[in-house]
């Protein structure tokens, strides 16, 4: 190993983890979606923390130009700067299950249990686009490489293409 990262004394168990794309920064979410931890890659000093609702449905996803980092435990969505360390803005939500940004801009993706999809824009938090409301639980999320399509998977099998 190059680095082993610890959050300090607590010892969660992390379910999802994810590096930003110029390699500086990594983010661990812990299995209930309770906490999110950021270290510096280089150092492995732990240089984040956001807290979470915890409701057993944890995502996060680092924006394309590594600016944002975007976390959920199952329900609000918060938003983290990576250049100011602070959290930018809390997305209120209902069972939001996976995360997506926009590889082209500051948009994100969200899909919920309860079968609803929306783009956010970021750091605004404004809802750009509603995607649909209901429906069979959403369990992915993906913009294409050009940021002009966005797909959503459905538990019923389904996938949806706009």
């Amino acid at each position: 190993p190059v680095r082993e990262l610890r959050p300090g004394s607590a010892k969660p168990r992390y379910s999802a983890v994810a590096i930003s794309p110029d390699g500086k920064l990594v983010a661990a979410i812990d299995a209930k979606g309770e906490v999110a931890h950021i270290w510096d890659a280089t150092t492995g000093l732990v240089i984040g923390e956001i807290r979470n609702d915890a409701s057993e449905f944890p995502a996060l996803a680092f924006s394309a130009d590594g600016r944002w980092l975007a976390t959920t435990g199952g329900n609000d969505v918060h938003v983290f700067d990576t250049h100011t360390r602070t959290q930018a803005l809390p997305m209120r939500g209902h069972r939001i299950q996976t995360l997506a940004f926009d590889p082209t801009g500051p948009r994100l993706l969200t899909g919920a249990a309860t079968g609803d999809a929306s783009i956010w824009a970021i750091p605004s938090g404004a809802r750009v686009r509603h995607l649909r409301e209901i429906g069979d639980p959403v369990d992915a999320v993906a913009f294409s490489p050009d940021g002009r399509l966005v797909a959503v998977a459905n538990r019923d099998g389904t996938e949806q293409v706009w």
